[in-house]
């Protein structure tokens, strides 16, 4: 018997250990049901690099055969129940084929998914779960499934503890499922997951974190006939993506730098969309730009220490500077706690709640064009980097810190709204900026420890006037190079007007 394909409303709350037993205390007297999941893929791991998980599941009334991936910003999964008596070998590609799991996959991406199949599976690893579930009725007449899991995924060569709480809709509004997750998680500490074990990178992330790429920026599938307060929600949710994907791995606690620098672009990119695209939504809280701000701040405080460290090693010492006694780097701890922060966690998830439509008050609030609403503020973005790129030496540090944001801010704003024009129009813009913005970032790692070894003890004379003198020198060069770029940027024919 199949199973029809689901799509639901899901949030998956991740617990730490120290949470397990707390847990597990909320659902006391609820029985646990227990589960194998045997994930099979090739030995080069082709279903995992596609985001496809296929699975054999086994539980206590029979094997069910699974095939899993996010289709549309949805996780959706196919379920093929397959009987108690007699135990698969392996995976069955042609028992999903028909599915809206398998009809919704691109072309290349099915092609590539048979052929990986014809080449023959393997498994590649097991994951017990114990699962207790209740229903809760909850204000405005939203039922909700509660579920409770704590396992072990085994690879075979890594084995991982599992703890998490899921939230699914069952039936009524959204929106207080929302505030339920809020509720769990500032309680018990969580922290929302958009990569579960149920997940193929879910997996990965589990075994394998440093070998999960950071998630980059996009822009999603918008166009000039986009209603306004539609387009502000998919620009915001595309900027969360990117932020859930990579803080998701740094709460994890196994992260890599860029995961770290990526969650602070995709929080730049956020922050500029509640503030600029406000006006377009009446669902968005601009008030959530203040907790991003602070994390954003915070995880910046690490990412220079960084930098500091890397510049130290990698280009002070070799143009021959006196040692210095080392920088110590910011534990792996340190920022996972900035990530699991519990008012960063809420806003997340208020935030996700806006982009799933359950929102309280959303609703266009511009009567007119995207174009329109947005036009005005690049102009007035330009006309800024074209009038301060004329005098961009003789600004002070912090002006030209804030020019930098303010390029910033054009940058990505343009490219919010980009596939609302044609492709020629807008390619040339962003070759033009593109220069500047890398010039400022460079003169802004010069100030940046031009301030710090200003502030190192005269005990470290030696090295600290070594390395300011450089430093000097090079921040000349970096400036000299931005006010050249910044000049061709605000030269660049705007696509919008």
């Amino acid at each position: 018997m199949t199973t029809p394909t689901m799509q639901q409303v899901l949030l998956t709350l991740q617990a730490p250990t120290s949470q397990g037993q707390r847990l597990l205390a909320a659902f006391r007297g609820v029985p646990a049901l227990t589960r194998v999941d045997h994930g099979f893929d090739t030995a080069e791991g082709a279903l995992a690099s596609l985001g496809i998980s296929l699975r054999l599941r086994q539980e206590s009334r029979g094997w069910t055969q699974t095939m899993a991936l996010n289709l549309g910003g949805q996780w959706v999964e196919h379920l093929v129940f397959l009987g108690a008596s007699v135990k698969p070998h392996a995976p069955d590609i042609g028992r999903h084929r028909g599915a809206t799991v398998y009809a919704g996959l691109d072309v290349a991406v099915a092609q590539a998914l048979e052929q990986a199949c014809e080449n023959g599976l393997q498994e590649q690893f097991r994951l017990k779960l114990e699962q207790r579930s209740r229903r809760r009725r909850l204000k405005g007449g939203t039922t909700i499934a509660l579920t409770q899991q704590v396992g072990v995924l085994d690879s075979g060569v890594a084995r991982v503890s599992v703890c998490s709480l899921e939230l699914e809709l069952v039936d009524g509004p959204s929106a207080p499922l929302f505030v339920e997750a809020m509720r769990w998680q500032s309680r018990h500490g969580l922290w929302l997951d958009v990569d579960p074990v149920s997940t193929a990178r879910g997996v990965r992330l589990a075994l394998e974190p440093r070998s999960v790429k950071a998630v980059q920026a996009s822009i999603p599938e918008v166009d000039a006939k986009t209603p306004a307060d539609l387009f502000a929600r998919k620009i915001i949710a595309c900027c969360l993506d990117q932020v859930l994907g990579n803080a998701s791995v740094v709460a994890g606690g196994a992260h890599g730098a860029e995961h770290v620098h990526q969650m602070r672009v995709g929080l730049r990119r956020l922050r500029i969309a509640i503030d600029e695209l406000a006006e377009l939504n009446a669902g968005i809280d601009t008030g959530w730009g203040a907790v991003l701000s602070e994390v954003f701040q915070r995880l910046g405080e690490s990412r220079d220490i960084a930098m500091l460290a890397a510049l130290s090693r990698d280009e002070l010492g070799p143009a021959g500077a006196p040692a210095l006694p080392a920088i110590e780097l910011p534990s792996d701890e340190e920022v996972t706690a900035v990530a699991r922060g519990a008012e960063f966690q809420s806003v997340l998830i208020a935030i996700r709640r806006f982009t799933t439509g359950a929102a309280e008050g959303e609703g266009c609030a511009f009567e007119g064009s995207v174009r329109e609403a947005i036009a005005p503020r690049l102009d007035r973005l330009h006309r800024v980097v074209r009038k301060r790129a004329q005098d961009f030496l003789a600004l002070s540090p912090v002006q030209q810190h804030e020019l930098r944001k303010s390029l910033k801010r054009l940058r990505y704003l343009a490219e919010f709204v980009a596939p609302l024009f044609r492709k020629r129009a807008r390619s040339g813009y962003f070759d033009a900026l593109t220069p500047a913005q890398d010039a400022l970032g460079r003169l802004n790692d010069r100030s940046v420890a031009l301030a710090a070894y200003e502030a190192r003890p005269e005990s470290e004379a030696a090295g600290k006037w070594f390395a300011i003198g450089w430093l000097v020198s090079q921040q000349r060069m970096a400036q000299a190079d931005a006010a050249s770029a910044l000049v061709m940027a605000g030269k660049a024919k705007r696509f919008w007007r």
